[in-house]
């Protein structure tokens, strides 16, 4: 039994992280710069892929642990958002304008602006929506 309960205390340090595949199923901006002026534009968001994960993590000094919700766009190495407010909300508010909500069923919304160019003058406003699911990976 001694055995049993510090092999449980020991697992318990450890906690999977949970994550979702979201899938981009239509897509939508507004971009201005350049000569194009603004426009309108449906974009093909077929292969667009975000990455819901939870860390979990434990304050070095306390028993306390809480989850640590990152959003990563189609693989990057960085996330867009390192620290959403929980798995159905993250919104960046600084360095750049973007939030993502996903719905109890899953369904998601994210839009995001983006500069391009060699000034940045370029700008495009996407939004996409499309559907999550847990994932194993």
């Amino acid at each position: 039994m001694k055995y049993l309960s510090l092999v449980l205390c020991f697992v318990s340090q450890f906690t999977f992280s949970q994550s979702y595949l979201c899938v981009g199923e239509a897509g939508a901006g507004v971009e201005n710069g350049g000569n194009v002026g603004i426009q309108a534009l449906i974009y093909d968001v077929s292969k667009f892929r975000l990455r819901l994960t939870d860390e979990h993590h434990h304050d070095d000094d306390t028993v306390h642990q809480h989850d640590r919700w990152r959003l990563i766009e189609n693989n990057d190495s960085s996330p867009i958002f390192e620290n959403c407010e929980s798995q159905y909300r993250c919104i960046q508010k600084e360095g750049f304008f973007g939030v993502f909500y996903m719905t109890k069923e899953h369904v998601f919304t994210y839009v995001i602006q983006k500069a391009y160019g060699a000034d940045l003058s370029w700008r495009i406003l996407y939004s996409i929506k499309g559907r999550c699911n847990l994932s194993t990976e």
